[in-house]
């Protein structure tokens, strides 16, 4: 058993572009608009607006309003105060009668009596028609909640934001697992309206003419699971009009993407070999080599855009990308069969004399523990045996804490004096949890929920940030808050529901 994860939390202005953090120190501090590049300790680089201790002394309680609203409740042995931010002020109310605003305002009072009535309306309207995951033992039932209006207070409007503090850099919103698991959450608790609002602002704000992605280090698995996910949007009313409003992007996406499987053009003079060379993600950017999970979802990919081609009545593009996502299947399967290591581990790169001999060697092996490796078993490419080989290895070679997902994090910045030794690195977590469903590994999957739900994220708001402390007396975020990570949840219990409906 770890010790429960405790750390800072966000509120926003949800008419506005205004967030703050609220630290467990006391301190709450604006988040700027154009903000710092990377993590830090905002309570040894900043000026704090406000600080919530001076109000409160000794142990302290938090919790959400009604367990999910985004008023935050610091509840103490004698007081009670409550935190929201409203058209563009920070609201503090102390034990139902004493009102602080940041910056000041005369009518703090009402400002704030405002804002409950909006956000009471605001979430309850958005969950009296969502669909309900299960409700597993032990678990309260708002958290799932909680992960929606955290997740979607970040956005600005339509915009996206990969998450807060150093996430909030703008550098960031052009990520796509942060839209990616926001729309495909919506979807699958019944919002489709609202997926197709943001995505389609996306596909116009990010998506370049020449189908490119704009973002400073976009693998190709990410080009590959947006195009089958907008393929998904078929199956929706008012989804195949999006799809037509977007043709030709989506055609030059799918261009974009058999133009990196001309071995001409990559610097390769092997005729036959077709498989694309790419960014397998974007802090590993560099690494121009063949990954496995990049070509497991560019195949699915260019099949997803061949069957909206057919949908769309263009006999020409699906035919094209048909035929391509044939041929790059059978490579894939020849290249697979050929460089699996002797005892039949698929690998996560392709490189003569392969082998893996733990996860937390390099920062090669532990980036293919939290990421590739989940790519490509959630792609289901891979046949069930060669899923479970990569599956059975993550448990044997170090690659997992409490079902969460263990990262060398002192390999990767060894000169940075505050990296712990090991974290946990839990947000593409869904990948893994639903190649888990795939597989029908109930108890698997039951444990990476436990993991996820108890360890990664704060057991009081429900806050899940993208890396955490591991095994340590005194467990907080390594790094920031972000999208993907608190979607986890309410798509593994979803994943949960469909292997037990099964």
């Amino acid at each position: 058993m770890l010790a429960p994860l405790k750390d800072y939390v966000f509120l926003t202005d949800p008419e506005g572009v205004k967030i703050f953090l609220v630290e467990r120190t006391g301190e709450i501090f604006e988040q700027p608009f154009y903000a710092d590049p990377a993590f830090q300790r905002r309570t040894q680089h900043h000026s704090a607006v406000l600080n919530w201790r001076k109000e409160l002394a000794g142990e302290c309680r938090w919790q959400w309003r009604k367990g999910f609203l985004p008023v935050l409740e610091i509840v103490s042995q004698e007081h009670l105060l409550e935190l929201t931010v409203f058209e563009g002020h920070l609201l503090i109310r102390k034990d139902q009668q004493q009102f602080i605003s940041f910056p000041p305002c005369s009518n703090s009072q009402e400002l704030f009596g405002k804002a409950l009535e909006n956000v009471e309306k605001k979430w309850n309207d958005f969950f009296r028609v969502s669909a309900l995951p299960p409700q597993l033992p032990g678990h309260d039932p708002n958290a799932w909640k909680s992960c929606f209006v955290q997740a979607l207070s970040a956005f600005r409007f339509r915009h996206p934001r990969y998450g807060v503090g150093g996430y909030n850099y703008s550098i960031h919103d052009g990520f796509p697992p942060a839209v990616i698991s926001m729309t495909d959450a919506l979807l699958e608790y019944g919002h489709c309206q609202k997926a197709f609002e943001l995505m389609d602002y996306f596909l116009e704000r990010f998506v370049t003419p020449e189908g490119t992605i704009d973002y400073y280090g976009p693998s190709l698995a990410e080009y590959g699971m947006l195009l089958v996910l907008l393929y998904s949007f078929a199956a929706f009313p008012g989804g195949k009009e999006l799809l037509l409003k977007h043709k030709v992007l989506l055609q030059r996406m799918s261009r974009y993407l058999i133009k990196l499987r001309n071995p001409f053009r990559n610097g390769s003079n092997e005729l036959y070999v077709r498989l694309l060379r790419g960014a397998p993600e974007a802090d590993t950017r560099n690494e121009n080599f063949i990954w496995l999970h990049n070509n497991a979802w560019v195949q699915k990919g260019i099949e997803a855009v061949s069957a909206i081609a057919d949908a769309l009545g263009c006999r020409e593009w699906a035919f094209e990308c048909a035929a391509e996502a044939e041929d790059l299947k059978g490579q894939l399967r020849k290249t697979i069969d050929r460089y699996k290591t002797q005892d039949g581990l698929v690998p996560y790169v392709i490189r003569e004399n392969f082998e893996l001999k733990s996860f937390q060697s390099s920062i090669e092996t532990t980036y293919a523990n939290y990421r590739y490796y989940p790519e490509l078993l959630a792609s289901n490419f891979l046949t069930p045996g060669e899923n479970l080989k990569i599956i059975a290895a993550r448990e044997e070679l170090g690659g997992e804490l409490e079902g969460m997902t263990l990262f060398n994090y002192r390999i990767c910045l060894p000169d940075d004096p505050a990296a712990p030794d090991f974290a946990c690195d839990n947000w593409p977590i869904l990948c893994y949890g639903r190649a888990l469903e795939q597989l029908g590994e109930m108890e698997r999957l039951l444990k990476v929920i436990e993991g996820h739900y108890r360890y990664h994220q704060t057991q009081d708001t429900f806050t899940a940030y993208e890396i955490v402390d591991a095994d340590v007396p005194v467990r907080r975020a390594v790094t920031d808050w972000c999208v993907p990570v608190q979607l986890a949840y309410p798509g593994l219990l979803m994943a949960y529901k469909r292997m037990k409906d099964r």
